[in-house]
């Protein structure tokens, strides 16, 4: 679903049923599981601390992935289907997915954590 690249590896979330997030070397090489069991994995982005990504499960969660590896963190829960995510140096963003009874939203959130703001919203169509 996700692809992201730093200077050193490509990431990517897998939508099809293993609910995965892999990555491995930019030069080929062996492939590593970042974390799995996820419903939906799909948006992905990388920064020089972590992995981060987004689960459109029935929580609706973002989680987060230390570079040099470790556990998966949940960072953020009961989003509306969080799809599309980027960060930069203080802050990750994502999207949230409308449905019949919520609008698009934009989200921010402190890459230390904190609680999620909506930065914009929008009525589905």
């Amino acid at each position: 679903m996700g692809i992201a690249v730093d200077g050193t590896s490509v990431y990517w979330t897998n939508y099809d049923g293993t609910g995965t997030v892999r990555k491995v070397p930019i030069d080929g090489g062996p492939l590593a599981t970042l974390g799995s069991g996820f419903s939906f994995p799909s948006g992905i982005t990388v920064d020089t601390r972590s992995v981060y990504w987004t689960d459109y499960d029935l929580v609706g969660a973002v989680w987060t992935f230390p570079i040099g590896g470790g556990v998966p963190t949940m960072i953020a829960s009961g989003q509306v289907w969080p799809r599309n995510i980027v960060v930069d140096s203080t802050s990750v963003y994502w999207t949230n997915e409308a449905n019949a009874d919520t609008n698009t939203t934009l989200m921010k959130m402190p890459i230390g954590g904190g609680i999620p703001i909506t930065l914009a919203s929008s009525f589905p169509g």
